[in-house]
């Protein structure tokens, strides 16, 4: 049994253009499916929870 308990969630949601290219929706797609992508986004809200000094001691999981 875990020791923490959800608090909150949040979700991100990616809305692209419907009448776009489907060259540049992939394009799109392939920068969200970067590894790069989910760490720089990791590390953003790493550093925003860190902001916070309240929310010292809080797990933060950013999954997909």
């Amino acid at each position: 049994m875990s020791d923490h308990l959800i608090m909150d969630e949040f979700h991100v949601t990616v809305l692209v253009p419907a009448e776009e290219s489907d060259e540049w929706s992939a394009r799109v797609r392939a920068a969200l499916d970067a590894a790069t992508f989910l760490a720089r986004l990791r590390r953003a809200v790493r550093a925003t929870v860190h902001a916070y000094p309240d929310l010292d001691g809080v797990r933060v999981r950013v999954t997909r």
